[in-house]
């Protein structure tokens, strides 16, 4: 069984590493010095305790003090006004307290908006939303992108939207980005063309219709946490793959990100969709490190699968490799080389990893660590550094404070990145109320409260989610 390893706590408050991002051009091995710019501080930290950030002075008390001066407090703390976030975006939960937010994907009746996809009801009719307006279907009449469902009027007509898929000739990796369904050829690119996907609120028939695989009363219902590809977009937060081109939310390359609406496991990075529920069958986060998801793509060959989960920095993936994809989205990068053979170097995958086989992983272990659900997905096998199988040994478990990758691994079922980047066992910090958390439901204190960072909803204090917030993951309340 692997020995725990004592907990050294870090002078860093966790929020803050949790939001520093890696910068494509870095050294992104695992001996990279990955600790900002301290202007002279020998602690890592700033000259009193401070943290720098892209020119962004982080204060120990949450405050984060601009380049030009100004001032604003960080995403999960405590707040009074939307104008004290620097998300500008203050609300409060069912528990009473304010916290700086994500803006929401929709916005109620009377509120600007730019898509109709940005009212939680109605349509956006001359930028503004209407509860009591519906918004317009594909070819009837119209006079702006905000009245149409699919958010662009071409020629007085409502008109397809991005569609969430890849046209004839344009880069590909798997058959899901291309609209045709066919990836081929050297490069690989998409071979045909074929209509896209329904963005919400258009008129449907099927659920295989709609960008979020799900249609409600006959028309295409919305997700909740994010928007999937083919969905209008203002910006890349409001995505779940993090890339909005031309006012359209893109199907990711390499494989789907957690969220983003699946056909099956091998589309995901986390080798885990979920098509048991009544609703849009969605990738699912596994918890632990992030994954550079599994060494080839769904296609059928040999193609092998370098990008995996979204990412911030380096510490938060399986492979300590968190660095910009082809498109520019920080994911996390796996190291290349087919696992088990000799490249010249061997090439091996470290603990958290997906694995087929033992062959794979540096540890020379791949099991699959939980047991499969009663309902919902089965886990997916990973590499670990335990030589027992805590599914069948109930002594199997690492101890507070070790380090592990993946929540089977740990007694107490949280894996969580802790302050001194690395991941282990435990909450990396305890709840300040005792035991009765944000969601309002007594727990014991042994879970992670709302607004810091968790690898899977079992991570959170009672009646808290974990949610993405951009490509971080936070406890928090679900916001629409």
């Amino acid at each position: 069984m692997k020995r725990p390893i004592p907990f050294v706590r870090s002078v860093i408050p966790a929020c803050v590493l949790a939001l520093a991002a890696v910068s494509p051009a870095c050294d992104c091995s695992d001996d990279a010095d990955l600790v900002p710019d301290d202007g002279g501080g020998a602690d890592g930290t700033g000259t009193d305790g401070d943290v720098v950030l892209d020119g962004d002075v982080v204060l120990e008390d949450g405050r984060v003090i601009r380049p030009d001066g100004g001032e604003c407090t960080l995403f999960g703390s405590e707040c009074a006004t939307d104008a004290e976030c620097c998300s500008g975006v203050c609300i409060e939960g069912s528990d009473g307290v304010r916290i700086c937010a994500n803006p929401p994907l929709c916005s109620g009746d009377g509120t600007s908006c730019t898509f109709s996809v940005d009212c939680c009801e109605g349509a956006c009719a001359g930028g503004t939303c209407d509860a009591d307006t519906m918004c317009t279907a594909l070819a009837v009449a119209c006079t702006g992108v905000g009245e149409c469902c699919s958010g662009r009027c071409t020629a007085s007509a409502c008109a397809p939207g991005g569609g969430g898929c890849r046209g004839d000739g344009t880069t590909c990796t798997d058959n899901f980005n291309c609209c045709s369904g066919t990836c081929s050829g050297d490069p690989l690119s998409c071979e045909g063309d074929a209509d896209g996907c329904l963005v919400t609120g258009e008129p449907c028939g099927s659920d295989g219709e709609c960008c979020s695989r799900s249609c409600d009363g006959g028309r295409c219902e919305r997700l909740s946490l994010c928007r999937p590809a083919g969905e209008p977009c203002t910006s890349g937060d409001q995505c779940c793959g993090l890339l909005c081109t031309d006012g359209y939310c893109e199907a990711p390359l390499y494989c789907r990100a957690t969220y983003e609406p699946c056909e099956n496991d091998g589309e995901c990075c986390t080798f885990r969709c979920d098509r048991s529920s009544s609703g849009s069958p969605r990738c699912l986060p596994i918890g632990g490190c992030r994954t550079s998801g599994y060494h080839q793509t769904s296609m059928s060959g040999d193609i092998p699968n370098e990008w995996g989960e979204l990412c911030t920095r380096n510490e938060e993936c399986c492979s300590r490799r968190c660095e910009a994809d082809p498109e520019g989205i920080l994911r996390c990068r796996k190291r290349m080389g087919h696992p088990g053979q000799n490249q010249p170097e061997p090439i091996c995958l470290p603990a958290g990893e997906l694995c087929e086989n033992d062959a794979h992983c540096c540890s020379r272990t791949c099991i699959q660590l939980r047991d499969d659900p009663p309902v919902g997905p089965q886990f997916p096998k990973r590499c670990t550094d335990l030589d027992c199988d805590p599914r069948s040994d109930p002594d199997c478990c690492v101890s507070d404070g070790g380090e592990c990758a993946d929540p089977a691994e740990c007694c107490g079922d949280i894996c969580a990145l802790h302050p001194d980047g690395i991941f282990r066992c435990g909450p990396p910090r305890v709840p300040g109320d005792a035991g009765v958390p944000d969601g309002g439901v007594p727990d014991g204190g042994y879970c992670i409260p709302r607004g810091d960072d968790c690898t899977t909803d079992s991570d959170c204090c009672e009646g808290l989610s974990c949610i993405p917030a951009g490509a971080r993951r936070i406890c928090d309340h679900v916001i629409i």
